[in-house]
């Protein structure tokens, strides 16, 4: 067939596009949480979404908007009203939040939302119910009164402090009788109360109070039970340890002011038990211990360095708060808490180093397989002596030999010499005085046959068996009498050699 060649081509005319509202194109004009708003029944809105939808209602709206002047708009409020409720709960256009059966207090049906009903001798609206399969599943049907309720039973209250149910309204509450309430309270049944069915601190009459104990009760307000009064306070509190009538409580008491508390472990008054106690606060207590709030006694511990050291061990001086229920006094955390040639253990301070930094001057070196300082562990620490490396001590220079000072001499003199050479001698310097180390210790004494002052010693054990800030020497006196004395430390060789 021919053709002509400037003639247009026949096509079929494309049709006008029709908008289904459920239908998901492949476009990505239409956002997707509009699609779905639309597929739930609510008409999309024109223009991809960029336009309000229309409505006539709000259930022509999605969910989360409502309809205002033809127009479906985001609801901002959260009011239950557009929301929505959950099965068993009803919109409570008043406040917009959804309440279940039992939870809005009403005085006729009007007052209930949906279906929800008030029985009049309820007060509150109930969903109706026939069965507790119509009911919420933590509720239950009172076919009394048409409604699901709380309760019907005792059974049905699990609140400790709410045991009880009150039938008439569905409710569990704290009391229907005195008998429901503990000594010295009585049950509010006043039906104009807000604190109806609960038990409040009081009486309402003998019934309602602990035995020894009676209601005092001024005309028709409830009352309060006493135990005494101050002018029978003899009579009242017979018992010996609570002789006292509190003032305003009107109980027997031991105390009701720090000054009944006379004896001096416990001379404080508790400010609620009314008995005398221990201690009331940490000052109350010695050093080294801590006031416990339970029994209000002062047990050992400590809440800081504050508080150490304990009166029987002054080198307890710093708080470690993991030992011991209330923490511990204790000598040391670390080791640089203790002296030098001492480390930590255990809180307290033991003979070891770690390094030559642990160690004080006369004994400069560690030995770390012995876990303690030495005076040596090679010859060079001791030169120009040499080190017994049995005892880790420097030998001591004998008589004749050159010396840089007295301490490297087996047997050192006490006083220095104008004629010494620079060499040990054999016997220590003659003395003519010691300083007593008895009663006397302040004065000086000759050294006389007739009169020998200080104490007679041993060496090597030259300070363990003489007085504090003494040591035993070898001393001689002008007649030539020689022997074993304490001589005050000043007069004491420093090093390992004896004197």
């Amino acid at each position: 067939m021919n053709k002509e060649p400037n003639a247009a081509v026949n096509r079929p005319e494309r049709p006008m596009m029709t908008w289904y509202p459920c239908i998901v194109t492949t476009t990505f004009l239409l956002a997707a949480a509009i699609i779905l708003g639309a597929c739930n029944g609510a008409p999309l809105p024109p223009n991809g979404g960029n336009q309000p939808s229309p409505c006539t209602d709000h259930d022509d709206c999605p969910d989360g908007h409502y309809c205002d002047q033809g127009n479906c708009v985001l609801d901002e409020s959260g009011s239950c009203e557009f929301t929505g409720c959950d099965p068993h709960a009803f919109c409570d256009l008043g406040d917009g939040l959804c309440k279940e059966s039992g939870e809005k207090p009403c005085i006729s049906d009007d007052d209930c939302g949906d279906d929800f009903i008030c029985p009049p001798s309820v007060g509150h609206c109930l969903e109706p119910c026939t069965i507790d399969g119509d009911c919420a599943h933590h509720l239950t049907c009172n076919n009394s009164i048409g409604g699901c309720v709380e309760c019907t039973f005792d059974d049905h209250c699990v609140d400790p402090d709410l045991s009880h149910c009150f039938t008439e309204e569905g409710r569990c509450v704290g009391c229907l009788e005195a008998s429901h309430c503990p000594g010295n309270y009585y049950c509010d049944l006043n039906e104009s109360s807000a604190r109806r069915h609960t038990c409040r601190e009081g009486c309402l009459d003998g019934n309602d109070c602990v035995p020894g104990t009676r209601c005092e009760r001024p005309g028709d307000a409830p009352g309060r039970c006493v135990e005494c009064s101050v002018e029978t306070a003899a009579e009242d509190c017979s018992d010996s340890t609570r002789q006292r009538c509190h003032p305003d409580l009107l109980l027997c008491v031991q105390c009701f002011e720090h000054e009944q508390c006379t004896s001096p472990a416990l001379n404080w008054c508790h400010q609620y038990d009314w008995e005398c106690v221990q201690c009331l606060q940490e000052s109350h207590c010695p050093m080294g211990t801590v006031c416990v709030g339970s029994s209000s006694t002062c047990e050992i511990g400590c809440t800081s360095d504050a508080r150490c050291p304990p009166a029987d061990d002054p080198d307890r001086t710093v708080c470690d708060p993991t030992l011991g229920p209330h923490g511990e006094c204790v000598e040391c955390l670390s080791d640089d808490e203790c002296d030098l040639g001492y480390r930590c253990s255990g809180g307290g301070c033991v003979e070891g180093c770690t390094g030559d930094h642990n160690c004080p001057p006369h004994k400069p070196s560690c030995d770390l397989l012995a876990d303690r300082c030495v005076e040596c562990l090679t010859h060079s620490d001791c030169a120009p002596r040499e080190c017994d490396r049995t005892e880790n001590a420097c030998t001591c220079l004998g008589p004749g030999e050159p010396c840089l000072g007295s301490d490297e001499c087996g047997n050192p003199p006490i006083w220095p010499d104008p004629h010494w050479d620079g060499t040990c001698v054999s016997l220590v310097w003659c003395i003519s005085q010691l300083k007593c180390s008895d009663t006397q210790q302040t004065e000086w004494r000759d050294m006389s046959p007739e009169f020998r002052c200080g104490d007679a010693c041993s060496i090597p054990d030259r300070r363990s068996t003489c007085p504090p800030e003494f040591c035993c020497r070898r001393v001689r006196n002008a007649e030539g009498s020689e022997g074993l004395k304490c001589v005050p430390d000043t007069q004491c060789p420093s090093s390992s050699c004896p004197g």
